[in-house]
């Protein structure tokens, strides 16, 4: 019938008799791809996006990553990417990515993250048969393995400590059903179940465990609420949603413990229901005390470490106050928000400093009953009218004349201005004599220069950014003042 057949890479050709042909195409094999090229970074917290494609893909097909340590890998898995974030300096690992098809078919490349880059390496053939991964808290695994002949299941040397076989049916495929235990280590580890021809030691297949090391157990693995118990000490976490839903909280720059209660009516030591709390990577981290105490907590999610607020400038010759500052100090303070002021100056002359120095004391009693900011006062200067080779000594004279005012908080009243102006028009001797505080703003570089080329200053902050995951909000990094 066939006079001839080739196989090609795609296809089988078959030649019949009366010199027709028949093409058949190859069924697409299922197969996990990323693409061979070197991912650099250069910073922790950098999110390095990993492309990556699976072939023959299943209405079931799961792609998951093992093999790294939750203290130093955030990893998500997308629909076509692997998100993976170093949160240190020496983060390193070999991490594997799965596709499990879950009909019997897996697929694994191994990617290699050090501190340098993401390459991918690839793995021993005779490593992995089939691969299953399974998280720190164990469970119940049913495996699919097809055999012509009977066989019997054990684990490896050792590993019978953590993975025990429950059954195993043969029918048209074995059926193996085991469980792992809990993880309580850090590090991940590899389990291998064999598979002999029953009654004898031919080894004809092996199926291996993989579980991830113990990090925070995720209380909203299984959807996210209102409120979470817990009735063992150690480390959590759950999704910054709002509860019972998947609806984001909005942008959070830390968690804070509001309150802790013993529900009794005893004093409450602090830090003894929640030892930690912190935020990352849309996450509500939090730790107990290594002896669970009984009681509850309230944990709140917080927008920012704290806000510069405008007070006001100077609009037609006359101080005016911002229209909504009002509102936003009201809400900073009822959220206990930590605030600072900022009055954009036109001072053209002393007599023009002293009268905005004088209008932000007189506004400063009237709506804030005289209490001075906690993240002080803040002399913007950018317009036109301050950019002048004689504004120094004005601005340093005002400045000591507040101090005067606000002896317990001198410390605290401060410039902002672009790096250039610190540069072109202050003196940086005298900066650094007074210990005026400077907040610099430079967008778009990676470092603060200002504070690169002059350490000697009082540096308060750096605005490196106007603009804040799509948001046009500015952006500062805070040192404290």
């Amino acid at each position: 019938i066939f006079t001839d057949i080739k196989v090609l890479e795609d296809k089988i050709v078959l030649t019949l008799s009366d010199n027709s042909i028949v093409n058949i195409p190859f069924a697409a094999a299922f197969k996990l791809s990323i693409e061979n090229n070197d991912i650099v970074y250069d910073k922790i917290r950098q999110v390095i996006e990993i492309p990556y494609t699976v072939s023959a893909k299943t209405a079931g097909t799961v792609v998951d990553v093992m093999g790294y340590d939750p203290y130093y890998f955030q990893v998500e898995v997308t629909e076509e990417k692997i998100l993976v974030t170093p949160m240190a300096d020496d983060a390193a690992a070999t991490m594997m990515v799965v596709a499990d098809s879950k009909v019997g078919l897996v697929s694994i490349v191994k990617l290699s993250v050090s501190n340098e880059m993401v390459i991918i390496v690839d793995p021993e053939p005779e490593d992995f048969w089939e691969d299953y991964v399974i998280d720190s808290d164990g469970g119940t695994i049913v495996a699919n393995i097809v055999s012509n002949v009977e066989i019997d299941a054990i684990p490896r040397e050792g590993d019978e400590e953590w993975i025990t076989i429950v059954e195993t049916k043969a029918m048209n495929a074995h059926t193996i059903t085991f469980t792992v235990a809990p993880n309580t280590n850090k590090d991940f580890r590899t389990g291998r179940i064999i598979f002999y021809k029953k009654g004898t030691d031919r080894n004809i297949h092996s199926l291996y465990v993989r579980q991830n090391g113990l990090g925070p157990k995720d209380l909203s693995k299984n959807g996210s609420a209102n409120c979470y118990i817990v009735s063992a000490p150690g480390d959590y976490k759950f999704k910054a949603v709002k509860g019972n839903s998947d609806e984001s909280v909005g942008t959070v720059a830390k968690a804070e413990i509001l309150w802790e209660t013993w529900n009794n009516q005893e004093t409450v030591t602090v830090n003894s229901v929640i030892e930690d709390v912190d935020f990352d990577d849309n996450y509500i981290y939090f730790a107990t005390p290594e002896t669970l105490k009984p009681g509850n907590a309230l944990i709140a999610a917080k927008d920012a470490d704290g806000v510069i607020l405008k007070l006001g400038e100077t609009l037609s010759g006359t101080p005016t106050l911002d229209p909504k500052f009002e509102t936003f100090v009201n809400d900073a303070i009822e959220n206990k928000l930590p605030y600072g002021i900022y009055y954009v100056s036109h001072a053209r002359s002393m007599d023009d400093f002293m009268q905005e120095a004088n209008w932000m004391n007189d506004t400063m009693y009237d709506l804030l009953g005289g209490i001075f900011p906690p993240l002080g006062i803040w002399w913007d200067m950018e317009v036109p009218s301050v950019c002048r080779d004689d504004v120094w000594p004005q601005l340093r004279d005002v400045i000591g004349t507040q101090q005067s005012w606000y002896d317990a908080n001198k410390d605290k009243i401060g410039i902002y201005a672009g790096y250039s102006y610190f540069n072109q028009y202050c003196d940086m001797n005298e900066l650094a004599y007074y210990a005026i505080p400077v907040w610099v703003a430079q967008y778009g570089y990676h470092e603060n220069s200002l504070k690169a080329e002059h350490p000697e200053l009082k540096h308060a902050g750096w605005q490196y950014a106007d603009s804040y995951e799509g948001m046009s909000q500015d952006v500062s990094e805070w040192y404290g003042i």
